[in-house]
């Protein structure tokens, strides 16, 4: 009878001092999360967002994990979406998946703001850039698979938002009926062209090629492959194999192709791979798509600034003053049709009235004007 008590005092005593370690460790939680949310929030403090990763980054892993497990529940998509990324990151993308799709099927990929307006934040924007080719394409299967599983305790306004986000990735028909069997099938599709891929990655993996057939290979990526997506994405994937000399070897050959979109493409990476290195070579190939009436460029460097700019701070504006400068320069050797097209796109560039006569005097006080200007 003693002995009974005596366990049954033990098993009280352990029960009590597990309870007060996870009330510990739950208070030490709170205090981190707390922490981070006064930074975060501190609407005086221009900095307040990188200060709030910066607290985040140098917290322990199990810390971090603590606060990102509450971060996942904010109601503000946002924030629960940086948590999630968080247990992404350690390792736990199983775990994130639940949070990230509540977050499409609440709405809470938009935020309005102080006009009423809604706008989409960026659900899923810098899984474009991970180092893992694989990785979004894995993330989106992930959810759309946990989307599939409980389709039936969805409401049909959450329906429609996890059909909507689906329908645009499996290319489903928006105008026939809500059907996650529609949804399934088409997901097989989409897994295949993950497998092809995979396939694609290992097979670069195993066979290395020689300096002397870089390009060949990339041309025959791209002239074979027929799918666009496939396409874009084995090419993204063959050059982060390569060293970075040899995708300076590509990419210097690539920006001198007569294909307005290669030779973009190839300035893009001279860009991406050392703007005060290589920005002379881009300029001359992005004015040469120009002069030469290869392509519209303005699309194009609009939407590569838009990508520089998150890699080399300052780029965008930079770039444009170096592409005008480079005109100006060379405004001598051009016949008037390259004049005509050079100025064109300067006068958008710099805001000069298109209506008004050549005038590289005008250029060049846009120019000073957008010199003093600060970087972005």
């Amino acid at each position: 009878m003693n002995i009974i008590k005596i366990i049954i005092g033990i098993l009280l005593i352990l029960e009590i001092f597990v309870a007060c370690k996870v009330k510990e460790s739950k208070s030490a939680s709170t205090e981190l999360t707390e922490k981070f949310y006064s930074i975060y929030r501190e609407e005086k403090d221009p900095e307040r967002y990188y200060k709030a990763e910066d607290y985040m980054r140098s917290l322990d892993a199990k810390s971090r994990l603590q606060v990102a497990r509450e971060l996942i529940k904010d109601p503000y998509g946002p924030i629960t979406y940086y948590g999630a990324n968080i247990l992404i990151k350690e390792g736990y993308e199983d775990e994130a998946v639940p949070a990230l799709a509540d977050i499409i099927t609440s709405g809470r990929y938009k935020t309005k703001d102080e006009k009423g307006i809604e706008h989409d934040w960026g659900f899923g924007r810098n899984w474009v850039e991970h180092e893992d080719e694989t990785f979004m394409m894995r993330m989106v299967f992930k959810i759309f698979r946990y989307f599939i599983a409980n389709w039936e305790r969805y409401t049909e306004q959450e329906r429609a938002r996890a059909y909507g986000m689906m329908s645009g990735w499996l290319q489903l028909d928006p105008e026939k009926p809500l059907s996650a069997e529609a949804a399934e099938e088409a997901m097989k599709r989409l897994e295949k062209r993950q497998s092809i891929l995979m396939q694609f990655k290992e097979s670069i993996k195993k066979n290395k090629i020689p300096q002397s057939k870089l390009m060949d290979k990339f041309y025959s990526i791209y002239h074979e492959e027929k799918d666009p997506g496939i396409r874009y994405t084995k090419i993204s994937i063959y050059l982060g194999s390569l060293d970075a000399e040899s995708r300076l070897q590509v990419a210097r050959e690539m920006s001198k192709a007569s294909d307005a979109e290669i030779s973009c493409s190839g300035a893009s990476i001279l860009i991406i791979e050392g703007y005060d290195r290589y920005a002379d070579e881009a300029v001359a190939a992005f004015a040469d798509l120009v002069t030469s009436g290869r392509a519209e460029i303005k699309d194009y460097l609009d939407r590569s600034c838009d990508y520089w700019v998150r890699h080399h701070a300052g780029t965008q504006l930079r770039f444009k003053i170096k592409i005008c400068r480079y005109f100006i320069a060379n405004w001598g050797r051009y016949t008037e049709q390259e004049r005509a097209r050079a100025y064109a796109i300067m006068t958008s560039l710099l805001e000069i009235d298109p209506n008004k006569p050549i005038s590289v005097d005008a250029i060049e006080k846009a120019i000073k004007k957008f010199e003093s200007m600060p970087s972005e």
